[in-house]
């Protein structure tokens, strides 16, 4: 691993602390391992989050995700056509981004084993922000404040901009991307193509999408953000 991907990981790793001390600070949200209700196929990650859970996996685990990606497929899961700093930047010119396609008929995880994650401590991002007040398995919907939708959304701003020149897309896509030796090298190398996959190039971040009624409540966040990124 090259100095700059190592910092970047360790980086990564202070961002999840961070997030995860968020969500400890807010009362009554029912979501807890071994609840399995919203582990679908259309989780979306970077590459630099696919890499640190692809290397810090056992030997036992990583023969598992090999077979899971054997058995599943990279093609069905949501595969997003913006990015969120791409979003962004779409909003501060005025200009409407392209469209999504909601995929039909998506399944569950590919890693997913008797309702459990065998990955649950290194789990993505866009796994760990799926968050609600109410049990999704008996209500059929997630129950979310607004605020904590804006921190998903700066934290998701934030982790793209951290793995350029990285790319993003769905999580199997991923994952069977950056298992590969080539592809893996090649990310290490800082010049990894993801186009032929359906991947999307991450963006920098150019403006945060925090409105302004939430400003006042995430000013202590964002000041511990802008350090960690600083530092």
């Amino acid at each position: 691993m090259t100095p700059d991907l190592a910092a970047r990981v360790a980086l990564l790793d202070r961002l999840y602390t961070r997030y995860d001390g968020f969500l400890a600070g807010i009362d009554g949200l029912a979501c807890r391992e071994g609840c399995a209700a919203c582990c679908t196929a259309d989780v979306v990650l970077t590459s630099l989050e696919a890499h640190a859970l692809i290397t810090r996996l056992g030997p036992a685990q990583r023969e598992g995700l090999e077979a899971a990606l054997a058995r599943g497929s990279t093609a069905e899961g949501f595969q997003p056509r913006v990015t969120t700093n791409g979003l962004a930047d779409c909003c501060a010119r005025g200009e409407a981004p392209p469209p999504e396609t909601a995929p039909q008929g998506t399944g569950r995880c590919l890693l997913l084993r008797d309702e459990r994650c065998p990955a649950y401590a290194l789990r993505p991002f866009g796994c760990r922000c799926f968050v609600s007040r109410r049990t999704c398995r008996t209500t059929g919907c997630a129950e979310v404040d607004d605020v904590v939708l804006t921190v998903n959304t700066v934290f998701l701003q934030v982790l793209e901009h951290l793995d350029r020149p990285g790319c993003q897309g769905n999580f199997a896509t991923l994952l069977a991307l950056m298992s590969r030796p080539g592809p893996a090298a090649a990310y290490a190398a800082g010049h990894l193509d993801g186009h032929a996959w359906g991947l999307l190039p991450n963006r920098p971040l150019t403006i945060l999408m925090v409105p302004p009624e939430h400003r006042g409540a995430l000013a202590p966040l964002l000041g511990d953000l802008r350090r960690l990124l600083a530092g």
